[in-house]
């Protein structure tokens, strides 16, 4: 195999579940946990070596393209070869890094409700103009917190993917929604934030517009779901009170995580939200929902993905999701 091919990323189709692989051995060559001075999304007033993709003495939030994409807009959208039993074509798509502050030693629990909520616009912004290129149909903001969940850099970001296809994880929520619509007419998150303010034992944070809570069968032990109470398809349908109470309820489950135990957290954020493409009547059934998966089950222990997660993607929990909500009420600021 060539450089040159080495060097483009590339979705290869799994004959075995037909699902979607992305190929990008460019991305070996990635910045990894780099010196301070040497922190490339540092302001130039702070990087003393010259290594900065953010040419500013300071910022607020800044947004640009990943210097090593999983996903390109370069190149073709054609649909793959379907020749033979396995299948490629072109990784096309668009992968941005949203950095959250100017400060390297910060993490989104210390920001200031108004960056809170410069953060969310920019996501809205983003997956509107993300949303409306014509070879996307997923687009999903998130956010790896921290070394042991795979962040190569210290300093405070996250990310946004659009992707030219739905994700399997988000296919998977999507279709059983639809499902749940087509037997009840009703949406299956709006449901489930009924049941849990009925009986609020795994509710985290209850305000008007928004519901925090442990879900009833989580994957890790102290995850956390923030959804709005009213349906919803994305972020773009926010109201601006639904903004400004999303700034206070966010800043709180980040600060709460810190707080649990004494250290920064790590996680990983999500945000699900209606696809891009209107190839089904999304809204009637998906619901937007940002998820935090942090990775601990204690203080000093880690919920590892070991055979029964990798393998069967059956996942085996080890604390009472009513035990954990009931510590993270007790940690809430």
């Amino acid at each position: 195999m060539t450089a040159q091919r080495l060097a483009m990323a590339e979705r290869r189709r799994n004959p075995l579940t037909n699902e979607w692989v992305v190929i990008t051995a460019h991305r070996q060559r990635r910045t990894y946990r780099p010196p301070t001075a040497q922190c490339p999304l540092c302001p130039t007033s702070a990087n003393s070596e010259g290594f900065t993709e953010v040419p500013f003495e300071t910022y607020e939030v800044a947004v640009f393209e990943n210097r090593f994409p999983a996903l390109s807009p370069v190149g073709t959208i054609e649909p793959p070869s379907t020749a033979g039993l396995y299948h490629s074509d072109p990784a096309y798509g668009h992968c941005e890094v949203i950095v959250y502050s100017d400060k390297h030693e910060q993490t989104f629990s210390d920001l200031s409700p108004e960056r809170i909520r410069l953060v969310i616009d920019v996501w809205i912004d983003r997956c509107m103009t993300l949303g409306s290129d014509p070879g996307v149909n997923y687009v999903m903001p998130f956010e790896n917190k921290g070394e042991l969940v795979g962040a190569t850099l210290g300093h405070p970001h996250g990310q946004i993917y659009a992707f030219p296809d739905i994700p399997p994880r988000p296919r998977q929520q999507l279709s059983t929604a639809q499902q749940y619509f087509s037997s009840t007419r009703r949406c299956v998150q709006c449901d489930v934030c009924a049941c849990e303010m009925e009986s609020p034992v795994r509710v985290v944070i209850d305000t008007n517009s928004w519901l925090a809570y442990v879900p009833f069968a989580p994957q890790f032990p102290f995850e956390i779901h923030v959804v709005p109470k009213a349906h919803s398809p994305s972020l773009l349908e926010l109201s601006g009170e639904d903004k400004r109470e999303l700034t206070d309820v966010l800043s709180r489950v980040a600060k709460c995580y810190d707080r649990l135990w004494n250290f920064s957290l790590p996680y990983v954020m999500t945000i699900h939200q209606r696809p891009a493409n209107d190839e089904c009547e999304w809204d009637r059934f998906c619901h937007v929902r940002i998820e935090f998966k942090p990775i601990h089950r204690e203080a000093t222990k880690l919920k590892y993905l070991a055979g029964a997660e990798l393998a069967a993607g059956a996942f085996i929990v080890d604390v009472l999701p009513e035990d954990a909500a009931a510590q993270l009420k007790r940690a809430l600021p």
